[in-house]
């Protein structure tokens, strides 16, 4: 199927799931880093901002720096973009499709996603009640190096230690399908379990053993060449 047409037929499960964890968790609301409003993301903007070269051009000093139109029939249909995104789409824009939380990779969001926000959620009540939950801003969720990266602002002391919990959980995690990880692999490091780790990948990842059930404060970490000699790396 077409990727446009299958963004569009989905367009309405996707907003909908967005928008119950938007209300449910505000931090999960898509931001503009900088200003809290919400993004623009219709292709309609893009329309305009790809084309309005062709159809205009700004003028010299003589001509006052003004934009000139170059084009009329380009120039008409940017207006027409123009009018139906300040005017008709823009109510529109409020409705997610995604969240900050789909930047977090699959296997963790499965497995620890939903609960890592209930806890940031209660945190945040606990320090400073409905102000401080609207407050909070999520600035970016990646993966580096093999963990989780959280980045925020506004976040008490509470929700920095829940943060770092949760980047300890991940480097032990799954990355594809959010099971307890065995293997660790070199290069680009990434945490994979026994089914999802690719077979080339393998061959040089170090291996998990647990002495202590899984989430728990401590994992020792045996290399593979180190193992086979009888050895150990902390």
């Amino acid at each position: 199927m077409n990727y446009k047409l299958k963004r569009f037929l989905t367009w309405p499960y996707r907003a909908t799931k967005s928008s119950y964890l938007c209300i449910r968790f505000p931090f999960l609301y898509p931001r503009n880093r900088f200003t809290g409003n919400h993004y623009d993301c219709w292709a309609l903007v893009d329309y305009h901002r790809d084309n309005y070269q062709k159809a205009y051009r700004f003028g010299g000093k003589d001509e006052g720096f003004k934009a000139i139109c170059i084009d009329k029939w380009w120039a008409f249909k940017i207006k027409v973009a123009d009018f139906l995104n300040d005017w008709v789409l823009q109510i529109f824009h409020c409705v997610p499709t995604y969240t900050e939380l789909n930047g977090m990779d699959g296997g963790w969001r499965k497995a620890f996603g939903i609960q890592m926000c209930k806890e940031i959620k209660r945190a945040l009540l606990d320090a400073g009640g409905r102000k401080a939950l609207h407050r909070y801003r999520i600035m970016q969720i990646k993966e580096k190096y093999g963990s989780l990266r959280w980045y925020d602002q506004g976040a008490p002391k509470d929700v920095n230690k829940i943060v770092e919990k949760y980047g300890y959980i991940s480097e032990h995690t799954c990355v594809n399908c959010g099971r307890p990880a065995d293997y660790i692999t070199s290069g680009y490091i990434l945490p994979y379990c026994e089914k999802c780790i690719p077979e080339k990948a393998k061959e040089s990842a170090d291996k998990f053993y647990y002495d202590i059930p899984f989430y728990g404060i401590k994992t020792v970490r045996f290399d593979k060449k180190e193992e086979e000699k009888g050895g150990c790396n902390d």
